[in-house]
This record gives structure tokens, C-alpha cells and sequence, in this order.
């Protein structure tokens, strides 16, 4: 008779499919060798299947590990790009204030030099923000 502790241990190891394993009894196997070559049998297929699915382990660990690696490279070049859109901005952002300021002193006094000198910054300034932006593809 099982007692209630082995009972629990094989509920942890099965699960709660406990109750469908047949019970082992070894006076079925003393000098029966149908029996002890079937169990010898299930004992190198279990073995088998042991040893492949460690194999599968080692493989899926490996892609994870690949996939963590993807990651940490997709990760930096997220930051990357963030740093430069900010950039982008900022430099975009100065070149329309230039404009603006630059239009309204070239209307106001349309023989001063400083509205027009502002307006050819600022598309200069929209140039290199247009030039430096990242690339599809890359």
C-alpha cells in the first residue's frame, strides 16, 4: 500500500494524472523475462527520448540567447534613432524660428541684410536636418 507521502510525490512528479499510472509491482518481474525485457525496453526509449530532448533544450537555449542578442542590438539602434530624431527636431524647430523672425524683419525693413541672412540659415539649417535624417533601409 502506498502511503500518503509517496502518493503526493508522484501527484507533484505526474501531475493530475497521478491515478491513470498503473502501480509498479516487482513480483510481477521476479522470473518473468517478458516482462523484464519489455521494462529494459521503455527504459532505453525513455533514455532516448531523454537524450533528444536535451538536445532540443540545448538548441532552443541557443536561440533564445540569439534572439536576447537581436534584441539588445534592435534596442541600441531604437536609442540611436531617438537621438537623432531629437536632433532632427531641434534643428528642424531652429530653422523655422529663423524664418519666421527672418521674414518679419525682411518685410518690416526690406533693405536690412539680417532678415535675408536668417532666412538663407534657416533653409541651410533645413537642408542638413533633411540630409541627416536616417534612411529607409538602413
Amino acid at each position: 500500500m502506498p502511503t500518503e507521502a509517496s502518493e503526493r510525490a508522484k501527484r507533484m512528479m505526474i501531475g493530475k494524472y497521478a491515478d491513470w499510472v498503473k502501480r509498479f509491482d516487482v513480483n510481477e518481474y521476479v522470473q518473468n523475462p517478458p516482462l523484464i525485457e519489455k521494462l529494459y525496453e521503455e527504459k532505453q526509449l525513455a533514455l532516448t527520448s531523454s537524450v533528444d530532448l536535451e538536445q532540443e533544450v540545448k538548441i532552443l537555449q541557443s536561440q533564445i540567447h540569439e534572439l536576447n542578442l537581436t534584441n539588445q542590438r534592435l534596442e541600441l539602434e531604437v536609442n540611436e534613432s531617438s537621438r537623432k530624431s531629437s536632433l532632427l527636431f531641434t534643428l528642424s524647430l531652429l530653422a523655422t524660428i529663423l524664418v519666421g523672425i527672418g521674414v518679419n524683419i525682411a518685410t518690416s525693413s526690406p533693405d536690412g541684410w539680417a532678415g535675408w541672412v536668417m532666412i538663407v540659415a534657416a533653409c541651410i539649417l533645413e537642408v542638413v536636418a533633411f540630409l541627416s535624417r536616417p534612411q529607409k533601409g538602413k
